[in-house]
């Protein structure tokens, strides 16, 4: 319990930290999520009926959640001081969030209450397409890929509008579209969104349950620009595979974060 309430406590001091100092921010994604329009490609697979209180509210008990889940408070200040994290805390009206806080849940779940986990995933589908194959790979386990029938595949989507990066019809289009964001040779583009846990997951020998979901995470950097917000969604699974870490290391990562120290 002790070590839950430590835990709790980073994760909300930290993140009481990032809102105190950058604010809570619009985002263009934001707009889509609570505009409860239909949206053009890929918004249209997510639901985008949200208020926008609740939204940011939900954004932020599931990143706290999953950072407090980890167990033991080097985990949690290693997964909260991450980019992504500070991204979603101060954009809390994207679902990245939400969703992959439901995946981690449905993982969660699995061994004990197979049902629950399910339904879940189902939920986490509904926020993101992407849920559901997170959750799965945070399981190990194929069956919270019934997820996937909450996803809206067969919601039609609206025209393409003025985004230059939405609304492409096909994977490789899309690709193309984003290219003009990416730098892939860029090696701060590798290397800050997960700063010392890839080296410190080496080092613990995780396994490749726990490295499998960072890299189906870090590949989807083809398909959007938001590169800390997208390898986000891989962190949790190497935490949870960790063993230990230097103190001294974990509290380098920590003061490196964006400006937060």
């Amino acid at each position: 319990m002790i070590d839950l309430i430590v835990c709790a406590g980073i994760a909300l001091g930290v993140m009481l930290l990032y809102v105190y100092q950058d604010g809570v921010l619009p985002c263009n994604d934001g707009k889509r999520y609570t505009s409860r329009r239909r949206q053009p490609r890929p918004f249209h697979r997510r639901f985008c009926g949200w208020h926008p209180t609740a939204l940011k509210w939900v954004s932020w008990v599931s990143l706290f959640g999953v950072a407090v889940s980890l167990g033991e408070w080097w985990k949690t200040l290693l997964f909260i001081t991450i980019p992504g994290v500070w991204f979603c805390v101060t954009r809390p009206e994207t679902v990245d969030g939400p969703s992959m806080g439901l995946a981690w849940l449905s993982a969660w779940l699995l061994p004990t209450h197979p049902v629950a986990a399910c339904f879940a995933a189902v939920l986490s589908g509904f926020v993101h397409e992407r849920g559901p194959v997170f959750a799965a790979l945070y399981a190990w386990h194929p069956l919270p890929l019934l997820g996937l029938l909450g996803v809206m595949w067969w919601r039609t989507p609206a025209p393409r509008d003025g985004d230059p990066y939405v609304g492409m019809k096909g994977l490789w289009p899309t690709m193309l579209a984003q290219k003009r964001m990416q730098d892939f040779m860029d090696w701060k583009g590798w290397l800050f969104p997960t700063k010392a846990i890839v080296p410190l997951g080496v080092l613990a020998h995780v396994p490749l349950e726990g490295w499998a979901p960072l890299g189906v995470a870090t590949a989807t950097r083809i398909m959007g620009t938001d590169n800390s917000r997208f390898v986000m969604w891989g962190v949790p699974a190497v935490l949870a595979h960790m063993a230990s870490a230097p103190a001294w290391i974990v509290v380098l990562h920590a003061m490196l974060t964006v400006r937060c120290f």
